[in-house]
């Protein structure tokens, strides 16, 4: 959490959380979950983001990543909303 104020400047207040599960006892298979809101007080702004993903590494230097990220962003005029899914393959030889 933090709060980031200056003479002259509006106040924006921070939010950040995540965490890591690894799924299987080698930790060849890892959930990640993160959570981040920004908050705007002079112009009314808020902005959000949740984002799982998943991470499995195949063998060593060889991984596989999915992500779904959901992204809000809310102000006085306009709302709009933003989903992503995302996956990268990588393999060393």
């Amino acid at each position: 959490f933090g709060i980031f104020a200056e003479t002259g400047r509006d106040t924006t207040t921070v939010q950040s959380f995540g965490g890591s599960w690894s799924i299987l006892r080698d930790g060849s298979l890892q959930l990640n979950v993160a959570y981040n809101e920004n908050y705007n007080q002079g112009n009314n702004q808020k902005d959000r983001t949740v984002g799982p993903s998943l991470r499995w590494n195949i063998r060593p230097g060889s991984h596989f990543d999915l992500s779904y990220l959901v992204s809000q962003n809310q102000t006085d005029q306009q709302d709009s909303e933003y989903t992503t899914l995302s996956a990268q393959l990588r393999i060393s030889f």
